[in-house]
């Protein structure tokens, strides 16, 4: 049974210190500004892209981000994971980040507004009748069954990713390892938290490499 005093009989949101839950809000916010600045150049790049060309250009922008992927990728392994480098390694990974950001404020000084879009609104001025869309329009009339089509294809397409991808293996490996842990007598199979304690050490994690758990 575990005891209160147990780290993992506590909600998760009171383990983290107040050090960690700076780390989590930082991360979430460069992680929302990125997605946001991500979308509007998708919406921009569209807009000044002749039409026979936009699903081109468009899968050759999403495709880019697999390589910001690799980027990050290799600045975990020798930034962030480069012993060399210390205590201070994830600040250097921080410190990476400011390029792109910057990258990005530069983009933003330069990119004009699409000429169709300045037209529109040049046109709505001089015509009353002429009225330049919103957002609001996506869920009204014959707009909203294509908003909401678009909308669940991509909800389906993160969820798949990230729920099945990302989250789904890394929890078929934990429980895994609990099984084997458990076939082997080294805890109950109902004690969770014994089975984080012990694979934290060292010579479980190095069983667990060679392959005898």
């Amino acid at each position: 049974m575990q005891s209160s005093t147990d780290p993992e009989s506590k909600p998760w949101y009171k383990i983290l210190s107040n050090y960690q839950w700076t780390v989590l809000i930082v991360a979430s916010l460069g992680w929302i500004f990125d997605v946001f600045e991500g979308q509007i150049f998708v919406a921009s790049m569209r807009e000044v892209m002749p039409y026979r060309v936009r699903p081109i250009t468009s899968s050759i922008f999403h495709a880019s981000s697999v390589f910001g992927t690799l980027l990050s990728t290799a600045a975990g392994a020798y930034v962030v994971g480069n012993p060399e480098l210390g205590e201070n390694a994830w600040r250097w990974g921080f410190a990476l980040g400011a390029l792109p950001a910057a990258l990005t404020i530069w983009i933003r000084v330069k990119l004009k507004e699409p000429d169709q879009w300045v037209k529109m609104q040049e046109r709505s001025k001089k015509e009353a009748q002429i009225k330049p869309g919103s957002i609001p329009d996506l869920f009204k009339g014959r707009q909203l069954r294509s908003t909401l089509v678009g909308v669940s294809l991509a909800s389906i397409g993160l969820v798949t990713f990230w729920g099945v991808h990302i989250y789904g293996k890394n929890a078929l490996l934990e429980h895994a390892k609990s099984e084997a842990l458990a076939a082997d007598g080294v805890l109950d199979s109902s004690s969770g938290a014994l089975v984080n304690q012990t694979l934290e050490k060292p010579e479980n994690k190095t069983a667990m490499k060679k392959g005898k758990c």
